[in-house]
């Protein structure tokens, strides 16, 4: 920042947040940054404290620091979902429930609170919900909107809250549940703006709380209409539910392939993703960027000396879904060029409208099967595949493709499903199965609510898994068309005759992703073979996690291929 205070105040409260003072360093991140609101490492390690901050009360001045950090550009607003709903439950008492209360009153002084209530605006508008008894709380008052709404109330407070509760429903892509009567008040706004060349602002809004705006009828003529003829709080929700998916649906025309997918399975699996395009996600987490082979070669001592680059590192990022992680590694990483693939048109429109959005430049998006990257004729520096293999036919010849086009001593990122981490997931595979649930939008409701309610008590462990809360997430999560989960051995066969060394694992923590010193599984592998100091022997891992299965809920591990 080129300022000594400032440094100096980010330095104590860096030493503060190491002693475990999380009170005091949050103090000084704060301090930090009201003098210097762009200071990066600040707002990311304020960030990385508040995700895990709860309180038996309502406390006003953590409530103002997760508000102000869910407004910040590139701060990381995923990570501050849950804090910022626990804080919303204890101001508005919202009890645990697993269903929506039959009456609610949404009075007007509840209204009132909620349109000037700056966290509850933000946290619906810029994350998406994962606590259940919240969801049943915002179902209730969604209910309750839509029959003022409906009525031709839309008041100041009203549009303020029911915007932001349209933005939380379009974030989850509608996953409450609805009601019958719910239904019928939708589809009458629906019928009553595609009959209507002006819409009242009334119906907008009682059709966003249902509906995707870019499917209405009328949706093109509806974008073309001046953002300044809807009024203050609709004019973001256009935005965002209206004009960016038309968006994404141009760009995905300009979208080149690579070769026509051929693979069964893939075909399969891209058919998923343009249903259901993946991840979900809001905002782009920014830090400073970073050598990222300076960085591992401080993380992985069996790492072989690298090979200067000539020009930007070249990083192919196959997998690479609505562009979160290939958009974060084109951000993060100091001087990269990133190839982003993908089976899927909508997903990678998604990532090039967000790359638009942001100013990213380095990035170039094309539609292709990890089997025909061979066809590009090229190499890359660094590659990245997290959460893809495990979704192909044959991972094996998956990886092998990637390895031919790593060039020798490149690095490779992989992140594959681990059995023991994907019990509840088996599971809930095997019921969905047996009980022929489709992977319908209102299926999926469905399919919820019976997890919520303690029909299938053997699936309870799905409230607490952030996928569980949006249509898209939950059929990565439990719906998907093809999964293949490893075990420690399984990993050793994946990897056996090809020319890649295993440089060790990750074990990053909390959706902020901050590093741990030494994570409790790396922490019981020095203790049970301290001759062993790069924590990266399989064998060894293989023994550990037969000793205690739960060590690994997936495997994200570094790799270098080996030269000559």
């Amino acid at each position: 920042m080129n300022n000594p205070s400032i440094d100096q105040a980010f330095a104590a409260a860096t030493r503060a947040h190491r002693q475990g003072d999380l009170d005091g360093a949050s103090a000084l991140y704060a301090r930090v940054l009201a003098a210097a609101p762009d200071y990066r490492g600040a707002r990311n390690n304020l960030i990385a404290i508040l995700e895990m901050a709860r309180t038996e009360t309502f406390h006003p001045r953590l409530a103002a620091r997760i508000a102000d950090c869910l407004s910040a550009p590139g701060a990381n607003w995923e990570a501050l979902a849950r804090p910022a709903v626990h804080q919303l439950r204890l101001r508005y008492d919202v009890p645990d429930s697993r269903q929506p209360p039959e009456s609610f009153a949404a009075t007007p002084e509840l209204l009132a609170t909620l349109a000037s209530d700056v966290l509850f605006q933000r946290t619906l508008s810029n994350t998406i919900n994962r606590d259940y008894s919240f969801e049943c709380w915002l179902t209730a008052l969604r209910r309750a909107l839509a029959t003022q709404l409906a009525s031709g109330n839309a008041g100041s407070d009203i549009a303020t809250v029911a915007a932001a509760v349209a933005l939380q429903a379009f974030n989850n892509e509608f996953v409450f549940a609805v009601s019958e009567t719910e239904a019928e008040l939708s589809k009458a706004a629906i019928g009553r703006i595609a009959a209507s060349e002006t819409p009242q602002d009334a119906d907008l809004l009682l059709a966003a709380l249902y509906a995707p705006l870019a499917d209405l009828p009328n949706a093109e003529a509806l974008a073309a209409l001046p953002l300044d003829r809807w009024s203050g709080p609709i004019a973001p929700l256009i935005g965002r539910a209206l004009l960016a998916p038309l968006t994404e649906r141009r760009l995905a025309a300009n979208i080149q392939p690579i070769t026509p997918i051929a693979d069964p399975t893939s075909r399969q699996v891209r058919a998923m993703y343009e249903a259901n395009p993946y991840p979900r996600w809001i905002a782009l987490g920014r830090r400073e960027p970073i050598d990222i082979r300076a960085a591992l070669a401080r993380t992985y001592p069996r790492m072989a000396p690298l090979l200067p680059v000539a020009g930007p590192l070249s990083i192919l990022m196959p997998g690479a879904g609505t562009g979160q992680h290939p958009l974060s590694v084109a951000t993060n990483y100091r001087d990269a060029q990133v190839f982003a693939v993908d089976l899927s048109l909508t997903s990678l429109a998604y990532g090039k409208r967000m790359a638009i959005d942001h100013g990213i430049g380095n990035i170039e998006f094309r539609q292709g099967d990890i089997l025909a990257l061979g066809s590009l004729g090229r190499t890359f520096d660094h590659i990245e595949c997290v959460g893809v293999l495990h979704h192909m036919g044959d991972p094996n010849a998956g990886l092998r493709v990637l390895s031919e086009c790593l060039v020798p001593g490149g690095l490779m990122r992989i992140g594959l499903y681990a059995e023991g981490g994907r019990r509840t997931v088996v599971e809930a595979r095997r019921i969905i199965a047996e009980q022929v649930y489709a992977a319908t939008p209102d299926v999926l409701r469905q399919f919820r609510h019976d997890v919520a309610t303690g029909h299938w008590p053997s699936l309870a462990p799905l409230l607490a898994d952030d996928d569980f809360y949006s249509l898209s997430l939950l059929r990565d999560l439990v719906f998907h068309v093809h999964e293949h989960r490893f075990t420690m051995p399984g990993l050793r066969r994946l990897l056996a005759d090809l020319p890649l060394r295993v440089l060790g694992f990750e074990f990053p923590a909390g959706l902020s992703g901050r590093a741990l010193a030494e994570p409790p599984a790396r922490q019981f592998y020095r203790v049970r073979y301290p001759n062993e100091p790069t924590c990266s022997d399989l064998a060894n891992w293989e023994q550990l996690e037969a000793e205690r299965p739960d060590l690994f809920t997936g495997y994200t591990f570094w790799c270098q291929k080996l030269a000559g």
